[in-house]
């Protein structure tokens, strides 16, 4: 029901979906920790929205996604209110990119 990915490059969407086919909430974190500190380059990577777009046809029933750390566009909210019929929790720790365009796209979909 549950999954935790500590480094969102460690595994491939396609591979969770194949491995966790009926999942309900879902943990990512992109950036090192030490990226809350400035330490990594401009542009380094973390964006959510290839797993977001995987995770849209496949997990309708998607209630929760926590993000640390990731690059989240406003796009990808608007992905995320639109693909997810009972979604109601977002988690956005330490995330960037997004506005709140993006937050206003999403809030009135969520539970």
């Amino acid at each position: 029901r549950r999954s935790l990915h500590r480094d969102c490059y460690a595994v491939s969407p396609a591979t969770v979906i194949r491995r966790f086919p009926k999942l309900r909430s879902v943990e990512l974190k992109g950036k090192p920790h030490f990226a809350d500190f400035n330490l990594v380059p401009e542009g380094w990577g973390g964006y959510v929205y290839p797993w977001i777009e995987a995770m849209s046809s496949s997990y309708t029933w998607l209630e929760e996604i926590r993000l640390k750390r990731m690059v989240v566009s406003d796009e990808c909210l608007e992905l995320i209110a639109k693909s997810f019929k009972n979604f109601k929790v977002l988690v956005l720790s330490s995330c960037e990119g997004f506005s709140t365009d993006g937050l206003a796209a999403i809030a009135p979909t969520c539970r």
